[in-house]
């Protein structure tokens, strides 16, 4: 019954009664030494749960606690951006989903910071999820800014959010876009796994 009532006052990561992500969980949450990419956690326990719950299990409440942290980590870094846009995904993965999660988790940091947040790419050709190095490589090569996206980008500092980075070539992609449009690009993602 509380749960029907208060489905907020549950941790997205061990389901223990708390509002959102209980302290024990988010102590677990730290960033992996590492690594050239911006980010708030190796991909790990509660972070890889967080994911899992946001994406596979459509948890809105396990996004607006990646949203919260990003933005709790990275406030005065987000501050200089003007857009927030977010890492595209592919249709077969939004389609899967049933959401754009990049779209979702965009609009709650954005939401949060107090900034604009606007979808600037195409999808790659064919899923990160799955594939090698060489081969995530590859694909992000074919993403592509939107139609209007130089007219947003030109002169503006935009920031790309990813859930998860494992190469960086996604985002690394996506900032090469920004700048060839005449824009200033940064990333960051919420976790990191490290190359395959």
């Amino acid at each position: 019954m509380l749960d029907t009532l208060y489905p907020r006052l549950r941790c997205p990561v061990c389901d223990g009664y708390y509002n959102g992500l209980c302290p024990v969980c988010r102590l677990t949450i730290v960033p992996e030494p590492e690594s050239d990419i911006l980010h708030c956690s190796r991909y790990e326990g509660s972070a890889k749960i967080l994911v899992s719950s946001f994406k596979s299990a459509g948890s809105f409440n396990a996004g607006k606690e990646i949203a919260g942290i990003i933005h709790s980590r990275f406030e005065d870094y987000i501050r200089d951006f003007d857009i927030v846009t977010w890492a595209p995904s592919s249709r077969l993965s939004r389609q899967r989903l049933g959401f754009d999660h990049g779209e979702v988790l965009a609009r709650n940091v954005a939401a949060l910071a107090g900034r604009e947040h606007a979808r600037l790419f195409k999808a790659p050709e064919f899923e990160q999820k799955g594939l090698e190095r060489t081969g995530r490589q590859e694909n992000a090569l074919t993403i592509r800014l939107v139609k209007n996206g130089q007219s947003l980008v030109k002169g503006r500092k935009i920031l790309v959010l990813d859930d998860v980075a494992t190469t960086g070539s996604t985002l690394s992609s996506c900032m090469v876009k920004i700048t060839d449009a005449g824009g200033i690009a940064g990333a960051v993602a919420f976790a990191y796994q490290g190359a395959r």
